[in-house]
């Protein structure tokens, strides 16, 4: 697959200093960064053409992290440092009429406390006309709404209809620590913006491991007059700009979904059993295996995770440990070879071993449904295999339960529920049969239904949104962690009658698509992630107290 490519940084090669010995001994430590006394060009010099930059210190400097020092636009250049002087060769010919931005973020550090020269920028032109336009913004994650902090930033004056394989971008910039992003000195143009992380640090953007976010318009700059521009050094070298945080470009960052790239791994893990991994959550998906050339016909059984971004494929043949496996979703194949690690090889249908496990617990309530989870998939079950008695107090009642098949591992226990009602469920020997012909053996489940009033309540009204649309609202812990998902209802009003005790965090998804799930975006289709909002507080629930809460969503 072809890789992704900005352009977006120099090379850098830095020349060692010599070790210098430190002032007397005593005295305040010293907190401050080197102050600039001269560089060369000046700052805001006009008609330059140096191929050589020359920056001038108080105090000895050394170079540090120079992978943070972002050129806009982007140009090659090589970074050394001697004594006081930070020097800088630019190996690319330089564009005429365009105004160039060293941002060096951090970099430069005095030799002896490691103090950093912050926000320092160096801005040039090679021409009679400094531009003095401007963008920022900030950039965050798209699910957990987190600022997201060293993405690299490229503006584009020219419309991206597909990946910018090859586009130089025509500006560039990184965010910092709290995902802001600034970028000055550019063109009146409007730009597209494109941002992406670069987690292997090659400079290369890979849509199938990296996030991007991207501006779905072109985005018109401002001009620097607008805001207050302050000094922080002498000879006017370091331009600090306040933000303009009342009108904050913010881009939502999330991973692309390329459908030719689904498949992440896959694992021969057992005799008739893969794991596979996938980049995306799959909706449908049919696989072929081909052994020795031939395929194979019988029954193959998938069990997908809740996120459907993982599953188990199995089979009840056994005899082999080499094939191919061919995965279809939508009009795209992936095929890859698979082979038995040799420490599986022997493994015998012994180790297949049918249990059932269920999510009966000491917080179950009447109005949950009990499920039951096979080891193995199930080719069949009798329901007449299956006793309920109901005990409440000393009386016990025998009530009729029906099994209910959601896939071929999981299964719903359908009978009736009441609160305070303890219940004993016989499952009898063989009432499940799996794919390799072991049946299950006497299981025994024991069940209780609290009270009522051991729960809290919830009400909640939401506002600001749109009726026609569908909203899915998340019931959360502190940690963010799902606990149970809502779909809801028209007139905006969510009632939770049943809660246990402890602290909750809620968000809403927009859920354009219907699917049920919080989906990420698309650049090549132009769709933005789905949008959320998380609600400003943690509501503690209380047993037996009923809370009102109004929420009104924000564009």
């Amino acid at each position: 697959m072809k890789r992704l490519i900005f352009i977006v940084c120099a090379s850098i090669l830095m020349i060692g200093c010599a070790t210098f010995s430190g002032g007397p001994a005593g005295g305040p430590v010293d907190t401050k960064g080197p102050i600039l006394v001269h560089s060369s060009p000046k700052q805001s010099a006009k008609n330059s053409k140096l191929q050589k930059i020359s920056l001038t210190f108080d105090e000895y400097i050394v170079l540090k992290n120079m992978a943070n020092i972002v050129v806009s636009p982007p140009l090659n250049i090589q970074y050394s440092s001697n004594l006081k002087e930070l020097r800088a060769l630019i190996l690319d010919t330089l564009k005429e009429n365009t105004t160039y931005t060293i941002s060096f973020n951090d970099a430069i550090v005095d030799l002896n406390e490691g103090n950093v020269v912050k926000n320092l920028r160096l801005v040039f032109s090679t021409s009679e006309v400094i531009d003095s336009m401007y963008l920022e913004g900030k950039i965050l994650d798209a699910l957990s709404l987190d600022a997201q902090a060293n993405i690299f930033v490229a503006l584009y004056s020219e419309s991206l209809d597909s990946f910018p394989f090859k586009n130089i971008p025509n500006y560039i910039t990184k965010t910092g620590a709290d995902g802001y992003f600034w970028v000055q000195n550019i063109r009146d143009q409007c730009y597209q913006i494109v941002a992406f992380e670069d987690k292997n640090f090659d400079m290369v953007l890979d849509p199938i491991t990296e996030r991007l976010a991207y501006s779905s318009t072109c985005i018109k700059p401002k001009h620097l007059s607008t805001l207050p521009i302050r000094s922080d050094s002498v000879a006017d070298s370091t331009l600090v700009v306040r933000r303009d945080t009342a009108n904050i470009l913010n881009l939502m960052m999330y991973q692309d979904r390329l459908p030719s790239a689904f498949l992440a791994d896959a694992k021969f893990t057992h005799r008739g059993f893969i794991q596979l991994q996938f980049r995306y959550p799959i909706d449908k998906i049919k696989s072929e295996i081909i052994v020795d050339g031939k395929k194979m016909t019988e029954t193959q059984y998938w069990n997908m995770a809740e996120d459907r971004k993982s599953a188990n494929l199995r089979w009840s043949d056994l005899s082999f440990n080499k094939m191919k496996l061919i995965l279809f979703v939508d009009e795209y194949t992936d095929t890859t070879d698979l082979l038995l690690p040799n420490s599986s090889t022997q493994i015998k249908i012994d180790t297949f071993k049918l249990s059932l496990t269920t999510n009966a617990n000491s917080a179950f309530l009447f109005t949950d449904t009990l499920r039951l989870h096979s080891s193995n998939p199930i080719a069949s079950f009798q329901n007449k295999k299956i006793s309920v008695w109901a005990f409440v107090g000393f009386d016990s009642t025998k009530v009729s339960a029906t099994i209910q098949k959601t896939d071929p591992s999981n299964f719903n226990l359908l009978l009736p529920l009441h609160a305070e009602t303890s219940y004993k469920i016989h499952i009898e020997p063989a009432c499940f049969t799996d794919i390799y012909g072991r049946t299950n053996d006497t299981t025994l489940i024991k069940l209780i239904c609290n009270a009522v009033d051991k729960y809290g309540s919830l009400s909640m009204q939401i506002a600001n949104y749109k009726p026609s649309q569908s909203y899915l609202v998340q019931r959360m812990d502190e940690k963010n962690k799902v606990l149970e998902q809502y779909l809801l209802p028209k007139d905006g009003k969510l009632v939770l009658p049943y809660l246990l005790p402890g602290s909750y965090k809620f968000r809403i998804i927009e859920d354009a698509n219907q699917n049920g799930r919080w989906d990420g975006g698309d650049f090549v289709q132009k769709k933005q992630a789905e949008k959320l909002w998380y609600y400003s507080k943690i509501i503690p629930v209380e047993r037996d107290w009923v809370i009102e809460e109004k929420w009104s969503l924000t564009e």
